[in-house]
């Protein structure tokens, strides 16, 4: 069979492990990627036993290693992939005061959360050179629309990487090729089991953001998985550039209402500026 294939990077994580899961069951043939090797063979293995006439390869990948992102690219010229998928993210510690902000942190966290996106959105923009629909959706994460000082460093790399989705899905050309970030809402992942791992330096409100979704939620909402369906579908080739809640956006009302997606700061990071109205109320005269 002649499967359209997807590469999903992180594809071992809570959200990674679930899209997989979802896209095999779809008829989507699978690359993923990620840095635990046996971590990878079980997905891999699990997903062609439960799918019989998918085909699901892996592909190692440290995203910190230059040496080992050219070796992933190296590897990805001889698959041929019809959209990406990006579930990487690693979060570091939290920060408190100045002080606190680890540099050296910051680059790994850039390098994984940031860089690596950077190089492979380039790699298949420039390689998706036919006339087919291609469509790249990077994750974005807390912080990337609204302060996060708790976890300031994840936040600079997230909030970065949905500006590049903007930036880059105007630097396509006129290639059939759409740039989204999705923003999944809180799940119980990794990510928020570390931050009990550090009740003092976290927070109360990040503490409570945590229990509530590990207690609340076990498999990824459908919502989510709804959403990034939509997206590597050609009936979304009118979206681009934007940053998506599935949680909380009605996308899927969006098709009746295109115009509303010719203004470029719909769905996008902006500046909130207040109302007349508000003004009036804080400068009675």
């Amino acid at each position: 069979m002649n499967n359209p294939k997807i590469l999903i990077s992180g594809a071992t994580g809570f959200l990674g492990k679930g899209l997989s899961n979802h896209f095999a069951g779809l008829g989507f043939d699978l690359a993923i990627l990620g840095r635990d090797e046996a971590k990878l063979k079980i997905l891999s293995s699990n997903i062609e036993k439960e799918y019989k006439d998918i085909n699901c390869e892996f592909i190692v990948c440290d995203l910190n290693s230059e040496y080992e992102i050219t070796k992933a690219l190296e590897n990805l010229n001889d698959i041929k992939i019809h959209h990406y998928i990006n579930c990487v993210a690693i979060q570091g510690k939290p920060t408190i005061t100045a002080s606190d902000l680890d540099l050296r942190e910051l680059d790994l966290l850039m390098n994984v959360n940031l860089y690596s996106a950077i190089i492979f959105s380039k790699y298949f923009v420039e390689r998706w050179a036919d006339d087919q629909f291609h469509s790249i959706v990077h994750t974005s994460g807390g912080g990337a629309a609204n302060s996060r000082p708790e976890f300031n460093s994840y936040s600079l790399t997230k909030t970065a990487l949905v500006r590049f989705v903007e930036n880059f899905s105007q630097m396509v050309g006129n290639k059939k090729i759409i740039v989204n970030a999705v923003a999944p809402g809180a799940m119980p992942s990794s990510l928020l089991k570390q931050v009990l791992d550090y009740p003092e330096l976290s927070g109360t409100r990040e503490q409570e953001n945590a229990l509530r979704a590990i207690n609340s939620e076990q498999s990824l909402d459908p919502a989510v998985l709804n959403l990034f369906e939509f997206l590597v579908r050609d009936s979304s080739s009118y979206l681009t550039g934007r940053l998506i809640s599935a949680k909380w956006d009605d996308w899927h009302k969006w098709h009746d209402m295109r115009d509303v997606f010719l203004d470029q700061n719909v769905y996008r990071i902006r500046r909130k500026i207040p109302s007349e109205s508000e003004t009036e109320k804080s400068n009675p005269t």
